[in-house]
């Protein structure tokens, strides 16, 4: 393979043309390095391609770190149900400027759906948990909501106490900590921007229905849907066959009520066993010995994961900053600030990724 000599002042505009040019689109070291082997050399290439590609902005604010670094998550700062609304997860998402409030259960799974009239503010916010959740399901002991001001500020936490429920901000400590709920919330999400391609007009009107359809599926690993570990009873399903199914379940309930309510009962402890030992384990494996951890100072730089931006289809960088370590809250907790914000904000470890000059 013959090979042109490159100069020193010749070399960064080497660098730029392989990993950053037209051609290039910001590949990886080894491949732009092979790209530069296949007529160019100059000594310690290699180590000049890894520091350049290290060092690339737009890289760092748009690919994934590796090694992907997680903190350990003691069980104290992970709420665990134990029965169903005893644990709620809150989130929100927006569809066609309108703006849907999502409350999900720990426990079971179970989803309420609100939508709003305006912009969710803390009294709004208020109103939809009394009804969706107190009125519905009797009151929780823990309301795990994203941290933003309406949500920890205000009258949402004021009515929370009066309640006597705890507020715990997620994003806190760690979003991937909610588990279940957190995925559930996606599904919820995933759900409507579905149905609303399919229905075009009055898609308002079928936010129950996606509800009701989230609370009707059964789940992979429990066998049983979030309606029954809420309900204690299948849910009739509309079609044309419910009464012929309802006419049995009630023909099976008259013959012998002893043996009915002794097979619902073991089912009951068989679902709600199989759903702690779920929820058990997804809180083991935040918790993993053998998880790498990652740690800053304060003055490091830092890009924040936008998890907003890290999933689905979209073409906007995933990784904001960069930030400043302002302090050290905890070993997962990291006060930062973007150059310019005029105030600092939280971010957990595992959104946080080293930035390289």
């Amino acid at each position: 393979r013959i090979q042109l000599m490159v100069p020193t002042a010749l070399q960064e505009i080497m660098l730029q043309w392989a990993h950053q040019g037209t051609f290039g689109a910001h590949i990886g070291r080894d491949k732009a390095l092979e790209i530069l082997r296949q007529g160019y050399f100059w000594v310690n290439m290699a180590r000049d391609m890894t520091t350049f590609v290290n060092s690339c902005q737009t890289c760092q604010r748009c690919k994934n770190p590796a090694p992907q670094l997680r903190a350990r998550v003691t069980t104290m700062q992970r709420p665990m149900a134990s029965q169903p609304f005893q644990v709620i997860h809150g989130d929100a998402c927006t569809i066609r400027s309108r703006n849907i409030m999502i409350f999900v259960d720990q426990f079971s799974g179970y989803v309420e759906l609100e939508l709003m009239r305006g912009p969710i503010t803390g009294r709004s916010l208020a109103e939809a948990f009394l009804k969706c959740i107190v009125c519905r399901h009797s009151t929780p002991s823990i309301a795990i909501m994203d941290n933003v001001n309406y949500q920890v500020k205000g009258t949402f936490p004021q009515v929370l106490r009066t309640l006597g429920v705890k507020l715990t901000p997620v994003s806190v400590y760690h979003p991937q900590a909610n588990g279940r709920a957190e995925r559930m919330v996606s599904i919820i999400k995933k759900t409507l921007k579905t149905m609303v391609l399919e229905n075009t007009s009055a898609w308002e009107k079928l936010i129950p229905l996606a509800a009701f359809a989230c609370n009707t599926a059964q789940h992979r690993e429990t066998k049983e849907t979030p309606f029954f570990l809420v309900h204690g009873r299948d849910a009739v399903l509309p079609g044309p066959l419910n009464t012929a199914v309802q006419e049995l379940r009630t023909s099976a309930e008259v013959a012998d009520p002893e043996i009915y309510v002794q097979n619902l009962r073991e089912r009951i402890l068989t679902a709600f066993k199989h759903t702690t030992e779920r929820l058990k384990a997804i809180q083991n494996s935040y918790a993993h010995p053998d998880l790498l951890e990652e740690k800053f100072k304060v003055g490091e730089r830092v890009w924040m994961l936008d998890p907003r931006k890290a999933t689905g289809d979209n073409l906007k960088p995933m990784w904001k900053g960069p930030f400043e370590i302002i302090h050290v809250i905890s070993a997962a907790v990291y006060q930062i600030q973007e150059e310019g914000a005029a105030q600092p904000i939280l971010a957990h470890v595992n959104r946080l990724k080293k930035a390289t000059a």
